[in-house]
Protein backbone atom coordinates (compact mmCIF):
# COMPACT_ATOMS: atom_id res chain seq x y z
CA UNK A 1 0.00 0.00 0.00
CA UNK A 2 1.28 3.61 -0.69
CA UNK A 3 1.20 5.81 1.78
CA UNK A 4 0.57 9.89 0.46
CA UNK A 5 2.36 12.45 2.08
CA UNK A 6 0.67 15.50 3.31
CA UNK A 7 0.70 18.54 1.49
CA UNK A 8 2.80 19.96 4.25
CA UNK A 9 4.93 17.02 4.25
CA UNK A 10 6.11 18.03 1.00
CA UNK A 11 9.02 19.95 0.42
CA UNK A 12 8.35 22.25 -2.49
CA UNK A 13 10.87 24.12 -4.29
CA UNK A 14 10.25 27.71 -4.83
CA UNK A 15 8.81 29.07 -8.79
CA UNK A 16 10.25 31.59 -10.73
CA UNK A 17 7.98 34.50 -11.81
CA UNK A 18 7.35 33.05 -15.07
CA UNK A 19 6.07 29.59 -13.61
CA UNK A 20 3.68 31.48 -11.13
CA UNK A 21 2.55 33.49 -14.27
CA UNK A 22 1.93 30.36 -15.98
CA UNK A 23 0.23 28.51 -12.99
CA UNK A 24 -2.21 31.84 -12.69
CA UNK A 25 -2.83 31.12 -16.19
CA UNK A 26 -3.25 27.73 -16.29
CA UNK A 27 -5.72 28.13 -13.42
CA UNK A 28 -8.01 29.95 -16.13
CA UNK A 29 -8.70 26.80 -17.92
CA UNK A 30 -5.97 28.21 -20.31
CA UNK A 31 -5.04 26.13 -23.25
CA UNK A 32 -0.85 25.90 -23.32
CA UNK A 33 -1.23 27.43 -27.14
CA UNK A 34 -3.21 29.94 -25.69
CA UNK A 35 -0.66 30.93 -22.44
CA UNK A 36 2.05 30.70 -25.08
CA UNK A 37 0.03 33.76 -26.60
CA UNK A 38 -1.12 36.26 -23.50
CA UNK A 39 2.98 35.16 -21.97
CA UNK A 40 4.70 35.85 -25.72
CA UNK A 41 6.49 33.27 -25.81
CA UNK A 42 6.78 29.94 -27.72
CA UNK A 43 4.47 27.16 -27.02
CA UNK A 44 7.70 25.19 -26.16
CA UNK A 45 8.55 27.59 -23.39
CA UNK A 46 5.30 27.41 -21.73
CA UNK A 47 5.54 23.18 -21.78
CA UNK A 48 9.38 24.06 -20.19
CA UNK A 49 7.61 26.24 -17.47
CA UNK A 50 4.91 23.51 -17.38
CA UNK A 51 7.51 20.55 -17.09
CA UNK A 52 9.36 22.79 -14.80
CA UNK A 53 6.00 23.01 -12.40
CA UNK A 54 5.14 20.12 -12.08
CA UNK A 55 8.61 19.13 -11.17
CA UNK A 56 8.82 21.60 -8.57
CA UNK A 57 4.99 20.98 -6.81
CA UNK A 58 5.65 17.07 -7.40
CA UNK A 59 2.60 16.41 -9.57
CA UNK A 60 2.18 14.32 -12.82
CA UNK A 61 -0.71 16.54 -14.63
CA UNK A 62 -1.35 20.23 -15.38
CA UNK A 63 -4.71 20.25 -13.12
CA UNK A 64 -2.89 18.24 -10.15
CA UNK A 65 -0.08 21.10 -10.69
CA UNK A 66 -3.17 24.05 -10.59
CA UNK A 67 -4.62 22.00 -7.21
CA UNK A 68 -1.64 22.38 -5.26
CA UNK A 69 -0.96 25.70 -6.70
CA UNK A 70 -4.49 26.96 -5.01
CA UNK A 71 -4.06 24.68 -1.71
CA UNK A 72 -0.42 26.42 -1.38
CA UNK A 73 -1.82 30.03 -2.31
CA UNK A 74 0.27 30.48 -5.31
CA UNK A 75 -2.84 31.31 -7.58
CA UNK A 76 -6.20 32.51 -6.96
Amino acid sequence: MVRLKKLDEVKIKKLTEREVHYLQLATNDLSDMQIAEIMAISYYTVVRHRTNVQRKLKTFTKLGSVVVGLKLKITT
